[in-house]
């Protein structure tokens, strides 16, 4: 047993994760390991994953960008501060986030959220090195946190407008697995919503690929580094853990797409029996695993501009636009919401199935 440290933030990364590792293994909740996959070279990993040549999302997205970034930034014009919710790695700013701002002439500030501090610091340098390229200058602030609970940390006073792409507003805890999870996605757009300005907007990357085939060619195996890898975070970092082994000796990673929820969920599934304990608070808890046993690590939800529109009604953001890259197939979407004003709040119609 690792001896409690001594720093503040590493003593806080050791309860985020020791209480994420019990709510994963007692299956209390599922789906919220991304709030500390990125730790011990996850951020990488997944940097890594996202550069696979099967993996659609991120080429596809980067190609509706680079097709109707201009048309974007005009449903956002006279934007003064923008706040970019979950932009990853360097590579993926560059190429989508950063092609919007290039056409906002009246912007003065950004604000990145990311769970990912690398990240972060990664966005900092490319918008140093945009400005000397550009002779522009952007006040620049980084906060390393669940954007659920960044609204008080971002100011508001000047035109705001938020901008999420890789899919983030996919990535939702507990989905549900015969149903898709509405209230727990109106919540996720509210939060998004509650950091934008009345007069500001929204924009959301999601993907809405719903083919079983093309879903298996893009995650599995190909995400196996990145999810084995919360094992050894939580070998790393959980208090109180005694006789737990990690790695790919004992765990892999498996992919199944969900069709009555339209999710694909992420599974770490245990490869060997082991035994071992949590004592965490003054209590021990006893995990046993068998061959076999699987955890949802995290879920990609596949929703529908449609249903997604439907949902912005109930978490009070109107659609303004839907960028598609094919309108045929289903596939990567960047949907423009407009905040509804308080004094413009009403009723939205009722949940359709």
């Amino acid at each position: 047993m690792t001896a409690a440290p001594k720093d503040p933030a590493e003593q806080a990364i050791r309860t985020t994760v020791t209480e994420a590792a019990i709510a994963l293994f007692t299956r209390t909740k599922h789906g919220h390991m991304g709030e500390v996959a990125y730790l011990n070279g996850g951020g990488a990993l997944f940097e890594a994953f996202t550069q696979h040549p099967n993996y659609y999302v991120f080429r596809d997205e980067c190609a509706l960008m680079k097709r109707r970034a201009k048309d974007i930034a005009k449903d956002l014009q006279g934007v003064k501060h923008l706040v970019i919710v979950g932009q990853g790695p360097a590579e993926s700013f560059r190429n989508k986030e950063l092609l919007i701002m290039e056409h906002l002439p009246e912007l003065e500030a950004v604000t990145f959220i990311d769970v990912s501090q690398s990240f972060n610091q990664q966005a900092r340098k490319v918008v140093k090195e945009w400005e000397q390229s550009s002779g522009r200058t952007l006040k620049t602030r980084t906060l390393t946190m669940d954007f659920h609970d960044a609204a008080n940390h971002v100011k508001r006073d000047v035109t705001t407008a938020v901008i999420s792409t890789g899919s983030l507003i996919s990535n939702v805890h507990n989905a549900p697995e015969r149903g898709f999870p509405d209230q727990i996605m109106i919540d996720m757009l509210r939060a998004f919503r509650a950091l934008a300005s009345d007069d500001g907007k929204i924009v959301l990357g999601y993907d809405s690929n719903n083919d079983p085939r093309s879903l298996a060619d893009a995650y599995d195996e190909n995400l196996q580094d990145f999810i084995v890898n919360v094992t050894k975070i939580i070998k790393e970092h959980c208090e109180g853990l005694e006789g737990f082994h990690d790695g790919h000796e004992y765990f892999k990673y498996e992919e199944e797409w969900m069709e009555k929820s339209q999710q694909t969920a992420h599974k770490l599934v245990a490869k060997k029996a082991q035994s071992f304990t949590i004592t965490y608070q003054g209590k021990t808890i006893p995990i046993d695993l068998e061959p076999g046993d699987e955890f949802v690590c995290m879920s990609s939800l596949k929703p529908s501009p449609k249903k997604m529109a439907r949902l912005g009604e109930h978490a009070d953001i109107d659609t303004s636009n839907i960028y598609e890259l094919n309108k045929k197939n289903p596939g990567m979407v960047e949907h423009v919401f407009s905040p509804r004003a308080a004094n413009a709040l009403g009723t939205p119609p009722a949940l359709a199935a």
